[in-house]
């Protein structure tokens, strides 16, 4: 299958979760013309992607598009470090959903203070307290040492102290 093909199939809607859009041309004179050919259809996916984590809630949601949609909040995990997942997926021709572009990614540390903000916003609870920073905060400005003298309002430094011309 060549480049034209795999962009005429992705046109169609065959492959929903790869931009749609121009491919790169690839040139039937070039050396390795085969082995790249070769390796566009191979990348072409198959099938959607298996979900992994688990699934702690689904939402139907349409889409403007028309198309079916569903909004899915996974409990998740990468590299031993577990996270929240919000991703819209969309269904495609023959009826597999796919995940979009458009979701966010939460970590443990932060879901608290985002669960007390959600249920601010419905109205069900007390202002939540401002929740706490995960990381630290980033080192502040070094200080003046003391004993320094403080440049004025203007920005200009102090006069030079008494006796400072006698050392030269």
């Amino acid at each position: 299958m060549t480049p034209i093909h795999v962009l005429d199939r992705m046109m169609a809607g065959e492959f929903p979760s790869v931009r749609k859009g121009p491919t790169m041309y690839l040139s039937p004179n070039h050396p390795d013309y085969d082995r790249l050919r070769d390796r566009a259809t191979a990348a072409a996916p198959t099938g959607p992607p298996a979900p992994t984590g688990t699934l702690l809630a689904s939402f139907p949601r349409p889409s403007h598009e028309g198309q079916d949609c569903e909004l899915r909040l996974v409990l998740d995990e990468y590299q031993s470090n577990p996270y929240l997942s919000l991703r819209v997926w969309q269904r495609d021709a023959s009826g597999a959903f796919w995940p979009t572009r458009r979701g966010v990614s939460v970590r443990m540390g932060e879901a608290e203070g985002i669960a007390a903000a959600l249920v601010q916003a419905l109205g069900r609870g007390e202002p939540a307290a401002p929740a706490q920073p995960t990381r630290e905060a980033p080192p502040r400005r070094r200080q003046r040492p003391e004993g320094c003298r403080q440049w004025d309002d203007g920005g200009s430094p102090p006069p030079p102290s008494k006796g400072f011309d006698d050392a030269y």
